[in-house]
């Protein structure tokens, strides 16, 4: 035990006592037991680790995300360049102006699908992007900001 003169030196190791790490939604249970006035928020190593295990989480979600939107775009432009192919097929195979006007017409159509298809998946990828990002900056609490 220290006396009164004694000095506590920064950094200095006074008494250890355990500590049980809980999300702020317990905390919240807590408040509405006896156990309200016992608990204390604490932001030491293990709130640091825990808040890098969930910034490491986030981060793969946010990798997952990005490679899912990624590689619906690169399947997107094999569909462009065999359509595209497709086209310069059926023309070097027509015969006649009205199979040329076909093959047009076919491409033509199927590009204007491709657009509504493009323009639908844009909207749910920045959805699902803005969702992702707005979880990261909540902290996985609605409402509030981290």
């Amino acid at each position: 035990m220290l006396g009164w003169a004694e000095q506590i030196c920064h950094g200095e190791l006074i008494e250890a006592a355990p500590v049980v790490v809980i999300s702020s939604d317990h905390a919240r249970l807590i408040d509405q037991t006896p156990l309200f006035d016992y608990y204390f928020r604490w932001r030491g190593e293990i709130h640091r680790r825990h808040r890098l295990h969930r910034l490491r989480a986030r981060q793969s979600v946010q990798s997952r995300c990005r490679s899912e939107c990624k590689q619906h775009w690169v399947d997107r432009a094999k569909l462009e360049a065999d359509l595209a192919s497709q086209l310069v097929s059926k023309l070097t195979s027509a015969r006649s102006v009205p199979e040329t006007a076909m093959a047009y017409q076919e491409w033509a159509s199927r590009r204007m699908q491709i657009a509504l298809e493009d323009g639908q998946h844009l909207f749910a990828d920045n959805i699902k992007i803005v969702e992702t990002a707005a979880r990261f900056f909540s902290d996985g609490r609605a409402g509030t900001a981290a």
